[in-house]
């Protein structure tokens, strides 16, 4: 998995009004996290949401991979296409 699909897939598991199952149902749909956060606006306008979902911020996700790399931890990244499914 290169660099970009994985901090689009942290961006997609913190997405304000996206919970698990949602992250986990967007990423069977899309495939890839880079394909299911862009089409966040738009199925947020179909279903008539008022408040638009917006993915976290790309400098905090990286914040957040340096604080842990710094710990002498490294981030969890699954193969598959369902990548909270326990």
């Amino acid at each position: 998995m290169d660099h970009k699909e994985a901090m689009s897939r942290l961006r997609l598991a913190r997405t304000t009004y996206v919970g698990p199952i949602t992250c986990q149902l967007l990423m069977a749909r899309y495939g890839t996290a880079v394909k299911a956060l862009a089409t966040i606006p738009e199925i947020s306008a179909r279903g008539g949401r008022k408040l638009t979902p917006f993915p976290a911020d790309k400098a905090r996700v990286m914040l957040i991979e340096a604080i842990t790399r710094n710990h002498g931890r490294r981030m969890v990244r699954q193969k598959s296409s369902r990548p909270f499914q326990t």
